[in-house]
């Protein structure tokens, strides 16, 4: 009996850390996804400002500013 309760509880702590593992990968890619679309999105809205000239002169501030705006 006691064999048989060890091997479960050995069980279900191999099925949680299995289960953990996936989750935690699932949601790391995810929220790089995430971030990633981001960063895209903020390129492509630099691109715009850059092709329509919204900026006057392009400089490390004026791309700080920009980028926290958006």
């Amino acid at each position: 009996m006691l064999k048989t309760k060890n091997i479960f509880i050995v069980f279900f702590v191999v099925l949680a850390l299995i289960f953990g593992f996936i989750f935690y990968t699932f949601t790391n890619s995810y929220l790089n996804f995430l971030l990633i679309k981001q960063y895209e999105q903020k390129i492509k809205s630099l691109d715009d400002v850059l092709k329509f000239s919204l900026l006057e002169h392009l400089n490390d501030a004026n791309i700080k500013d920009f980028a926290k705006d958006t």
